[in-house]
């Protein structure tokens, strides 16, 4: 049974925002490695062969992740402490930005892991950061039994 909706306001501190930020990218050292490397060699051969090796850049996937986790970085150091606004319901996430609420799938969620005091809820859209402080672990569990249960079928399911 899931629990009821719950409406979440709190505060993250710079540096909770921060070790959640890099706990998160670096907790996937070998993607976060590569993410980094690969750029660095088509500059490598840029400079070294061709310019033409640049357009390689442009490639979505090369792409992706690098201006996210710089994003994430320059925000978590240059910004103070962030007003966070988040609903948890049974089968969504939602967190307030400007006047919006931006809602997540449950089932979206990639990885929830603790760094520190801050509870990180991954996904590909994006990244939340709550304290463990103000969230009941009654949500963690429902959300990361949602999340299981998707992970499960993605592998249970035959390739075609």
């Amino acid at each position: 049974m899931s629990p009821e909706p719950v409406h979440i306001s709190y505060e993250l501190s710079r540096r909770q925002r921060l070790v959640a930020h890099l706990g998160t990218w670096l907790g996937d050292w070998p993607g976060f490695l590569l993410m980094l490397a690969v750029p660095a060699i088509v500059v490598t051969l840029a400079v070294l062969k061709s310019p033409w090796f640049l357009a390689l850049l442009l490639l979505p996937p090369l792409m992706n992740n690098l201006p996210r986790f710089v994003a994430g970085l320059f925000v978590s150091l240059l910004c103070g402490s962030e007003h966070m606004d988040v609903v948890i319901e049974e089968d969504r996430i939602g967190y307030l930005i400007g006047q919006n609420r931006l809602w997540l799938p449950l089932q979206e969620i990639v990885r929830l892991k603790r760094f520190g005091d801050v509870w990180a809820i991954v996904s590909h859209a994006a990244n939340i950061y709550i304290p463990i402080s103000v969230v009941d672990e009654k949500y963690v569990a429902h959300m990361r039994a949602v999340s299981d249960k998707r992970q499960e079928r993605s592998r249970s399911k035959p390739c075609e």
